[in-house]
């Protein structure tokens, strides 16, 4: 099947680019702040080794993020993607090393050896990268449609949470619960709000009202958490600049039983990362199936492989293409690449300087929560659309099709509703996302392709 004409992608101007880049970095910069700030409270590190932590996350996010859009020869997708860490291994961390904390070992010496094993893992994900043209025959679309869907649809929830004030503020409920109450329901103005804008701006006839619709909404959300009084206090950072640290906690070490989860959930993530780019060639014109999306993704997985490594000698968490990113660039219409480098450059220069760091810290939850509910929901369409690609004008879906996913979504939303169903597994089956694209990719390989 031939790549479609639209793919070529029409040369933007600056303002426009400038506002899809300050679009991008709102829309990730949580994500990659969060991780290395719960790393540093769960393991008892001291206050300035997070505030170093979070500095480092945003510029290997950076750099993540500007190999994947450059795409040196095989390396990299070529496209508008913000790559950064991966929260789906927090849980993993976090759980290691306070069991290596409690058998008397030192912080130092425990974050040496999860990441000096989380960079072996991301070498392992390079070499699977050369052979995706192999791993993708077995892997089709509706089944990373599948993962896709799982992903918008398990982390509305967490993005419902955060429109209302976080889990802080809901459980205040319990202890002055008129309080409470008027708080949400300030934030949840704020939230619907945002939606709202959002969806006023992706219809306007105005070109810079519609493709930064997003921005828009980010502003005005601040403006009215401001008004309502809701917006949290800046603090300010204790140094002015912040340099690069190779290796901060050493020695850097090994352990088996760690490394054979962390092969287990990267080669997981892997496949998603597969649907997430597979997605985003379709909303650049590229038929997913066709050579040339295999190629994009074959590039893309050796840069998160790469960056994995870079990820692990600055100690932080492996990287993963962000999903949402997707939803941004098909509703905003903008494609250009060079969109995506100024967003690099955006989190190096953020990362850098502490000062402009606490900036981003002080947004609002129901700000970042109502502009994801939206964006995750475009994710879990982008999902179904895959999920139903074989359908056509004059076949249906087949009986096969339906029942893999169905199977699928029920069990992955199962353990997403009522996680202590599953609390007695080990720790990759806790996530919904995990069991329904591991129950997806096994019902593929084990349910014949007629039905007898």
């Amino acid at each position: 099947m031939k790549i479609l004409k639209s793919h070529k992608i029409q040369s933007q101007p600056f303002s426009a680019l400038l506002v899809m880049a300050v679009q991008l970095l709102a829309a990730s910069i949580a994500t990659i702040i969060a991780p290395p700030v719960i790393i540093a409270d769960q393991l008892g590190l001291p206050a300035q080794d997070a505030t170093v932590l979070v500095s480092m996350s945003l510029i290997a996010a950076g750099i993540a993020t500007f190999l994947q859009c450059k795409r040196f020869g095989r390396i990299g997708v070529g496209m508008i993607v913000i790559e950064g860490a991966n929260v789906t291994f927090l849980a993993m961390v976090v759980a290691f090393g306070q069991k290596m904390l409690r058998q008397g070992l030192q912080v130092e010496s425990v974050l040496g050896t999860v990441f000096g094993t989380l960079l072996a893992a991301s070498i392992v994900v390079i070499a699977m990268s050369f052979i995706v043209k192999y791993i993708k025959k077995f892997f089709p679309p509706f089944v990373l449609g599948i993962m896709l869907a799982l992903v918008g649809l398990c982390l509305l929830k967490v993005f419902m949470i955060a429109s209302a004030g976080g889990e802080n503020v809901i459980s205040q409920l319990n202890i002055s619960a008129e309080a409470a109450t008027t708080v949400i329901f300030k934030n949840l103005a704020v939230a619907l709000t945002v939606i709202i804008i959002m969806l006023a701006g992706q219809f306007s006839r105005i070109k810079l009202i519609s493709s930064g619709s997003t921005l828009w909404a980010f502003a005005i959300g601040i403006l009215l958490a401001w008004i309502f009084g809701i917006l949290p206090e800046y603090v300010p950072a204790d140094r002015t600049i912040v340099f690069p640290e190779i290796m901060k906690y050493r020695p850097f070490g090994f352990h088996g039983g760690f490394f054979a989860s962390t092969v287990v959930l990267s080669l997981f993530y892997m496949l998603l990362n597969m649907g997430v780019l597979s997605d985003l060639c379709r909303v650049y014109g590229i038929d997913p199936s066709s050579k040339e999306c295999t190629k994009r993704i074959s590039g893309g997985l050796s840069a998160v492989g790469i960056n994995g490594v870079i990820s692990s000698l600055f100690c932080l968490l492996p990287t993963t293409p962000y999903a949402q990113i997707n939803g941004m660039v098909e509703l905003s219409g903008i494609k250009d690449r060079r969109a995506g480098y100024i967003t690099a450059l955006m989190l190096v220069m953020t990362g850098l300087f502490p000062p402009v760091t606490a900036l981003f810290v002080c947004i609002p939850q129901p700000v970042l929560g109502g502009i994801s509910l939206l964006l995750f929901g475009t994710i879990a369409v982008s999902g179904f659309q895959m999920m139903l690609s074989e359908n056509t004008l004059d076949k249906n879906v087949s009986v096969r099709t339906i029942m893999i996913i169905a199977v699928s979504l029920a069990l992955g939303l199962g353990v997403e509703l009522y996680p202590a169903a599953a609390s007695v597994l080990p720790d990759i089956f806790t996530s919904g996302i995990n069991v329904g694209g591991l129950c997806a990719v096994v019902l593929n390989w084990v349910i014949p392709k007629e039905r007898r």
